[in-house]
């Protein structure tokens, strides 16, 4: 689908931004956001497992690529949702940053969030990630406990706090996180701020190497929440 998954242009500020749409017309509405820094092509291989499972697929181009903040890149996300008519739709993000931005704009037209976790480990999670069953090819779900605060030293705990406020929008929002075994240096306050999520581990780093388990697990969780 890599060539035809950008298929329409949507007009935002005389801008026109590339946009696609696949899947039934009754399909179960799916907004796909990349981070700010990425291309839309990252889902070429999600995008057909949704549509598959009766999803309705929506996904966009990144304008001013590499030029855009998640705060510009949320806001641009949730005009996009009202000119391309979703109501209300279920998210999947790959940045845990435009989530928390995306959040007090949008988050009651959100059905469910899927946060994609991929990075470097940091150190300080150590104490307090997987469980040893966990690191393996695929996981179960597992449901771990917020941070210990203690495990945060500095400016990481005031951005924990400022980063879990903001993602707290989703907090009754059916949600899951899909992470890479690899961890992520955002974990802390994602973790802290959507402590019931439940939570899936991918070897390697998710969508990256696994992103046909990472649409099997999607379409999976939104199936059953509809």
């Amino acid at each position: 689908m890599e060539r035809g998954l950008i298929n329409a242009y949507t007009p935002i500020d005389g801008v026109e931004i590339g946009c696609g749409v696949h899947g039934p017309t009754d399909g179960a509405p799916v907004l796909l956001v990349q981070a700010a820094i990425e291309r839309a092509r990252i889902w070429r291989w999600v995008a057909p497992t949704l549509t598959a499972d009766q999803c309705r697929v929506h996904c966009f181009e990144t304008p001013l690529f590499g030029e855009t903040t998640p705060r510009d890149f949320a806001r641009l996300t949730e005009r996009l949702m009202t000119a391309l008519g979703l109501e209300s739709a279920h998210l999947v993000v790959r940045s845990g940053r435009v989530a928390a931005q995306l959040g007090p704009l949008a988050g009651e037209r959100i059905k469910s969030l899927t946060l994609i976790e991929t990075g470097a480990p940091a150190p300080e999670l150590r104490n307090w990630a997987l469980a040893p069953a966990a690191v393996g090819a695929i996981a179960g779900d597992i449901f771990e406990p917020a941070p210990p605060p203690e495990t945060l030293r500095g400016e990481r705990r005031t951005e924990a706090a400022e980063r879990a406020e903001e993602l707290s929008a989703f907090w009754a929002t059916p949600a899951q996180i899909i992470r890479s075994t690899r961890l992520t240096s955002q974990s802390h306050w994602v973790r802290a701020a959507l402590p019931e999520a439940r939570l899936r581990a991918l070897e390697g780093r998710a969508l990256d190497d696994q992103p046909e388990r990472v649409a099997e697990l999607t379409a999976s969780f939104i199936r059953n929440l509809n």
